[in-house]
């Protein structure tokens, strides 16, 4: 079976990642080390594991390479360790790994762009998850484009309610 999620990270974070990853620093307190955590983002999958995506930082030695490094870590639905992805100099992309039972899983990380807004990538994401337990449950179901566009419109509606009642609310106690 395959599994997919994507994981949406800010523009100024990847940025970062990217800097920690390519340039070298060029004295200790410039080194993203093994002293400061790992920069982690996780995803879940509907079968209970999960992959972690880490950052990782290393010990600072003089005419050495001293980038951070990337890895992937799949974890059964127990938090335990299944296995771990070689180390890697990249961040944004898709990484994979498999359990030992031959189930793939995949973890897309995407830059979030500043033309996305909020409900856009919610929406987005709510539609990805809504077509991946569809085609999890039954392979052989057919996805109805309009059964889709009733169920994002519903969505879009009541997030349109909730900004409305928070712009309400900030009105009333501002008179």
């Amino acid at each position: 079976m395959i599994f997919h999620e994507k994981i949406f990270v800010p523009k100024a974070t990847t940025e970062y990642i990217e800097k920690l990853l390519n340039v070298e620093p060029k004295t200790v307190k410039e080194c993203f080390g093994e002293d400061k955590p790992n920069i982690r983002y996780s995803a879940k999958f509907s079968n209970g594991y999960g992959m972690d995506i880490e950052v990782c930082g290393v010990q600072y030695e003089e005419g050495s390479s001293n980038t951070a490094w990337t890895q992937a870590i799949l974890l059964n639905p127990n938090g335990q360790e299944v296995c771990i992805s070689e180390p890697s100099d990249d961040f944004l992309g898709e990484w994979e790994l498999e359990d030992e039972e031959g189930n793939y899983y995949s973890v897309e990380i995407l830059k979030e762009t500043n033309a996305m807004s909020y409900e856009e990538m919610h929406t987005a994401l709510l539609k990805q998850k809504l077509e991946t337990l569809i085609m999890e449950r039954d392979e052989s179901i057919e996805i109805c484009d309009s059964s889709i566009k009733s169920s994002l419109m519903l969505i879009s509606v009541g997030i349109s309610l909730i900004l409305i009642g928070s712009v309400g609310l900030v009105f009333y106690f501002l008179h």
